[in-house]
């Protein structure tokens, strides 16, 4: 709710500017969210000030709520037409993380609060600023909603905080942090010791200094996305930082402001088009390997953990019957994607392995180039990997190393149907695999508990490397290289580990 909220009652438009001046019903709103903002840092009354369009009256329920905002003035069309509207709800399938580009650097404040009718709203001292975007945006206000507007997977906190920034061409990027039930939060005591219970203009509260960067969780792992006011008249071209761990605030100081606004949140808008930017991960650069571990909170194994996959795996230590492993694969259709990391070929039903007395039931299988085990030190061209799950959610992979030779005819269909670009699934109609043909025709080799070898980079995956390699044509290795020519993981430290102790 950056912007809508911002009017005290008593602030209008200023009366020497009119709505006429504007050619379109986009500018008009525009500009109404922009003077609002600059509201914010006016004298508490203008007494020669004559209302506008600020007197239009909305609010969260019945004929004036969110579902009717856009009938109320053609200012607030967005409210119903935009399709860049927040709030959303947030899928947690995507890794909040480090944001690109992003800033912050907060400073004190004094403590300056109103109630606007539509929420409690602290306005804050210059001097804080994220940069995100290569734009510079400085802290104006924050405020609050009950419950929370955006959702994770369907579900709200019992409030959520919205720090507003302008930049100086007036563009507005907020900082969204859920505040979940708990602890007293100690930075935003004073705030919730003086919310004013009914509307009235911005005071001063004597003695109270805030410190803005507490006021922040601990950790600045967040989702990031393009989206708007979540008020009227809801303006799009927002930039939003939705902070992925939640802050606490005591039962206490959410029943402070439940009491005077128990449900002032919009319902989150669809998503459409739009992108939920999250962690992001490569293969090389600052988004490489060797940094996985500092992109997420969620991929700290990658650069903590002691028992990372892959490893290299010494001829020293001879390959042997794994025990108990049993595979059973069967045919399957062909439904492939381009994940942008990999090509991966998800498998019908049917096809399992039974490994350490458990079984596993075969999900899918994608190739890295070149090979993420090592023999010796040396990699093979390719190397497949065949992921299997458990009822427990368990994982053990099978690992077939990949050398140029022969035309690997039981993945050649796989070979002819590579997705060049990134796609979602796609079934290749008329092709059927027959996965048992795709493996060497001895099934010794190394075993040992590793992880997965991209983020999160999750540890207690069962590993089973065939050390009797495949082959595959250099026609059809050049296909794969062509799209992702390295894409592996450089090999981790054993570490205490023994290869090919027996499976747990």
């Amino acid at each position: 709710m950056p912007s809508g909220n911002f009017q005290p009652v008593h602030h209008s438009v200023p009366s020497d500017i009119g709505v006429s001046m504007f050619s379109s019903v986009h500018e008009r709103a525009t500009w109404f969210a922009l003077a609002a903002l600059s509201l914010l840092v006016a004298p508490a009354c203008d007494s020669e000030a004559t209302p506008h369009t600020h007197d239009l009256h909305w609010s969260y329920a019945g004929e004036t709520g969110p579902q009717r905002w856009a009938d109320l003035s053609d200012d607030y069309v967005a409210c119903g037409e935009g399709t860049e509207q927040s709030p959303i709800d947030i899928d947690p399938h995507v890794t909040a993380g480090h944001v690109a580009g992003l800033a912050m650097t907060y400073g004190t404040s004094t403590l300056n609060i109103l109630n606007n009718g539509h929420t409690v709203q602290a306005n804050v001292d210059g001097g804080s600023s994220v940069t995100y975007g290569g734009k510079t945006y400085e802290l104006v206000q924050f405020h609050f909603h009950a419950e929370s507007e955006h959702t994770i997977d369907g579900a709200h906190t019992p409030m959520e905080m919205h720090l507003v920034h302008r930049a100086s061409d007036g563009a507005l990027a907020v900082v969204g942090v859920l505040i979940e039930e708990g602890a007293e939060n100690a930075a935003l005591a004073d705030v919730f010791a003086n919310l004013p219970t009914h509307e009235a203009e911005a005071a001063p509260v004597s003695g109270v200094t805030l410190v803005l960067e507490s006021l922040l969780p601990a950790r600045h792992d967040a989702w990031s996305y393009e989206g708007s006011l979540t008020t009227p008249p809801c303006t799009e071209g927002v930039s939003w930082i939705v902070m992925d761990e939640s802050v606490e605030a005591s039962a206490a100081q959410i029943k402070a402001f439940t009491d005077i606004f128990d449900a002032n949140y919009r319902p989150t808008q669809a998503l459409g088009s739009r992108t939920v930017h999250g962690a992001h991960w490569s293969y090389e650069g600052e988004a490489g390997p060797a940094h996985w571990g500092e992109l997420a909170h969620a991929w700290e194994a990658c650069e903590t953990g002691l028992e990372q996959s892959p490893i290299d795996l010494a001829t020293s230590v001879a390959p042997a019957d794994v025990a108990g492993l049993s595979i059973s694969w069967s045919t399957t259709g062909l439904a492939i994607l381009n994940n942008g990391h990999t090509v991966q070929a998800n498998v019908d039903s049917g096809s399992s392995i039974t490994l350490g007395g458990k079984s596993y039931d075969l999900l899918q299988f994608h190739f890295h180039a070149e090979s993420e085990h090592t023999v010796d030190g040396v990699h093979t061209p390719l190397e497949a990997h065949f992921v299997h799950k458990a009822a427990d959610g368990s994982l053990a992979v099978i690992g077939l190393l990949i050398e140029e030779g022969d035309e690997n005819a039981a993945l050649a269909e796989v070979f002819a149907n590579l997705p060049t670009t990134e796609v979602a699934e796609t079934p290749i109609s008329g092709v059927t695999l027959t996965l048992g043909d795709a493996l060497p025709t001895t099934t010794q080799g190394w075993w040992y508990g590793g992880s997965l070898t991209t983020p999160p980079c999750s540890e207690g995956v069962s590993w089973v490397v065939m050390s009797t390699a495949v082959t595959a044509s250099s026609t059809q290795i050049a296909a794969f290289e062509g799209i992702f020519s390295e894409n592996f993981r450089p090999t981790q430290s054993l570490g205490d580990r023994v290869i090919n102790a027996p499976p747990n």
